[in-house]
């Protein structure tokens, strides 16, 4: 298991060419979650890193599950979030497009069903912000007990959605 970024790749001096990091390991058999350091490197790259690993030879599927269920599996709360599945937190990102396509935007947020914000001119759901952030909250310190393994997860979950209950 290894957890790669920001830095994603390096210099092969024999090549000349640069090295894609995850796309070794994975050749390898390593399992790999993506991430960045933020606040240096904004979470808002957190797909654009994603993307570039697939330019650059790390196959798609590999690169997806660098950021949704290998990351969430990493920090032990894959049974709850990481991917879309009966029963599992009701947590989703809704995209304009492929989430590996540069051009592609956020549309809508829903933290356990309920829509959180909307970047189609409603901005966040009012009433309802408040209410899920406090669910939200408590839920990452039931998870797993410590605060640093929820926050490795929390852009994985966001991305990653997580299914409908």
């Amino acid at each position: 298991r290894v957890v790669i970024g920001p830095r994603l790749f390096r210099p092969n001096p024999e090549t000349q060419r640069l090295d894609n990091i995850p796309a070794l390991y994975r050749k390898a058999g390593v399992e790999v979650a993506l991430t960045t350091d933020h606040p240096v490197i904004a979470q808002g790259h957190f797909l654009t890193m994603a993307a570039h690993a697939v330019k650059y030879g790390l196959s798609r599927d590999d690169a997806l599950r660098a950021v949704t269920i290998v990351p969430a599996r990493f920090a032990r709360i894959g049974e709850r979030v990481g991917s879309i599945e009966k029963g599992k937190d009701a947590d989703l990102v809704l995209l304009s497009g492929d989430p590996l396509e540069l051009t592609t935007r956020v549309e809508e947020v829903y933290v356990d069903g309920v829509r959180v914000w909307s970047g189609r001119g409603g901005g966040k759901e009012g009433s309802n912000h408040g209410d899920t952030e406090a669910r939200r909250s408590s839920r990452r310190r039931e998870w797993t007990g410590k605060k640093e393994e929820a926050e490795a997860v929390a852009g994985a979950g966001a991305v990653a959605g997580a299914g409908a209950k």
